[in-house]
């Protein structure tokens, strides 16, 4: 169980978006992207855990009713990121296997996060 998260650091996200998925009435399912504002560093307290942890998350500025700027991978729709100029269509596997119940988006999401090392963020 998660307690609340603690960010630790911000740093730049330029060129990076967060990818989404919808199903729309018809049963096809969109992929769409928001611009990151930034990526964070954040820290929180899991129950299994003896010491904080620490993961880096990208925060997207979110188009919704109301602006706001959030954590992405809280998003029940969220699908990965992806760098400006990359086909979204990338994820597409990652979406479907959302409504599937496949395992596939984990594996996505963790080889994305493995990639998105502040080291490699332009």
């Amino acid at each position: 169980m998660l307690r609340e998260r603690q960010i630790v650091q911000i740093m730049p996200a330029e060129g990076w978006n967060a990818v989404f998925v919808e199903q729309l009435p018809t049963g096809e399912r969109k992929l769409s992207s928001e611009p990151l504002a930034c990526w964070a560093l954040v820290e929180d307290e899991a129950k299994d855990y003896d010491r904080p942890r620490r993961q880096v998350v990208g925060l997207a500025a979110r188009a919704l009713a109301r602006p706001e700027v959030s954590d992405c991978g809280i998003s029940n729709n969220f699908v990965g990121y992806l760098r400006d100029g990359e086909d979204i269509e990338v994820w597409r596997e990652a979406a479907e296997s959302r409504f599937t119940g496949q395992d596939e988006l984990q594996d996505k999401r963790e080889a994305g996060r493995r990639v998105l090392a502040p080291s490699s963020t332009p």
